[in-house]
């Protein structure tokens, strides 16, 4: 009975565990986060609410038709003539009581009003537009940020790879040394010490595992994925030793100036108060509507006259009509529609302004990225020598061991130190890269990287 319980609890656990592991293309996830995160989706509901502008604008354009009814008892006061159905007046009453009734409908419709209609739709259109260009720059600041992200990752598996190796090296040389004990041609104390390398070592691969994972972790976190364990990126083969950029920043910013959404959004923003000013100016010109009404009402007393006369019969005598065109002509209203048109004026200097300021922080954050490449660069340059020396050192150490004339701990010395310079070199070699897709990207480049293979 107990092997019929524990094989399929077994397989259950099996099940349960084994994640099923997308890998993913740098292309993939920037596509994926531009249509399901969180921030850009509710952007994308705002931008409903002004495609609703547009829908509201254009049907102002349309009659407005009503409809009213009402029901109400009078009570009479002394001398309140009483009437009968003709009209004829049968008395006068101290009180009374009289019900009546009334119906109509009524449409209007705009003849002039200065084309205001119009400008609120072309207004609506315009703040569209902006706001999808916000979008834009949405999406632009997480594509960004899944860049960085993804070339954390592939920075740390390099890390991984450099830590194994050097485990690898402190692993032959305990042995090595293991055999030398043996042999009595050194003490345990080297042995020891080998020991402690490869401890050393141990845990940087694990700590540098640990970090590949943490990448993966933050790269998931910002495409929002429900799991991370079924994440993965797929790798792309990236240069050794990248060569240095033939950058022109005047080109790049004057393509940015013309290309960057925030920019295309504060001059559309310039467009929209320009129309404000125009439709201000709406309000010192007439306005023109024409006008239909139907009516009709019912009456009848409820003392000992009333005179019981059809509903309908009186609905239909008494319905009139009326058609005409109204005129509003604007003769002085406090200088408040002065005071608007101000206003709106005033607002499209301020839009100006910021597109200025946009193109100045635009222009600032190009520079600081062509700095950061050259400087980056730089680094990646120092510290690609800094490896040539270190690596120069491990192997002359490495024989001098052998031949017995350092001591294992100065081995060890020149192993950390060729590891650490390794490390340092990466790491400069991936935030140069990094630094030059985003100057790549202000220069209107795609954010990819050469064709991807299984990691």
């Amino acid at each position: 009975m107990k092997k019929y319980v524990t094989i399929p609890a077994l397989l259950f656990f099996i099940f349960s565990y084994a994640q099923e592991v997308r890998q993913w293309t740098l292309q993939e996830m920037v596509a994926y986060a531009a249509q399901n995160n969180l921030q850009v989706k509710s952007a994308e509901i705002n931008n409903k609410l002004l495609e609703n502008n547009i829908i509201a604008a254009q049907r102002q354009r349309l009659p407005a038709v009503n409809a009213n009814f009402d029901n109400s008892v009078i009570i009479g006061v002394e001398g309140i003539p009483i009437t009968n159905s003709n009209q004829q007046i049968t008395g006068l009453t101290s009180g009374y009581q009289m019900y009546q009734n009334s119906w109509g409908v009524s449409a209007n419709m705009n003849l002039f009003n200065r084309s205001r209609y119009q400008l609120d739709e072309n207004k609506a259109r315009i703040d569209l537009e902006a706001a999808e260009q916000e979008v834009l720059a949405t999406i632009n600041d997480i594509s960004l940020n899944i860049v960085n992200q993804y070339l954390n990752i592939l920075l740390n598996r390099e890390l991984v790879q450099t830590a194994e190796e050097q485990l690898k090296i402190a692993q032959d040389q305990l042995q090595r040394n293991r055999v030398l004990y043996d042999g009595g041609a050194i003490p345990l104390s080297e042995v020891y010490e080998s020991e402690s390398l490869v401890a050393q070592n141990k845990q940087r691969v694990a700590t540098s595992n640990i970090e590949v994972e943490q990448s993966k972790f933050n790269l998931a976190q910002l495409l929002q994925l429900d799991d991370y364990r079924e994440f993965d990126v797929i790798l792309v083969e990236m240069p050794e030793e990248p060569d240095a950029a033939l950058i022109d920043m005047h080109s790049i910013t004057e393509y940015a100036f013309h290309n960057q959404p925030r920019i295309k959004s504060a001059e559309l923003a310039v467009e929209s108060n320009k129309v404000d000013i125009d439709i201000a100016k709406t309000e010192y010109w007439p306005k023109a509507t024409a006008f239909y009404n139907l009516g009709t009402n019912y009456r009848a007393y409820l003392n000992g006259n009333f005179d019981s006369d059809w509903l309908f019969q009186q609905w239909w005598d008494n319905h009139t009509h009326a058609v005409g065109v109204e005129i509003n002509i604007p003769i002085f209203n406090k200088f408040l529609t002065d005071l608007n048109v101000e206003n709106a004026q005033i607002r499209v200097q301020a839009a100006e302004n910021q597109i200025e300021l946009q193109k100045q922080a635009l222009k600032q954050d190009i520079q600081a990225a062509y700095f950061l490449v050259n400087s980056t660069y730089e680094q990646y340059l120092a510290s690609r020598e800094a490896v040539r020396s270190a690596q120069l050192s491990f192997e002359f150490a490495e024989k001098s061991l052998k031949a017995g004339r350092i001591t294992i701990y100065d081995f060890n010395q020149a192993a950390n130190n060729l590891f650490s310079a390794r490390s340092q070199m990466l790491q400069a070699k991936y935030n140069y890269l990094f630094r030059l897709k985003v100057l790549d990207f202000y220069g209107g480049k795609p954010l990819t990287f050469s064709d991807g293979i299984n990691s």
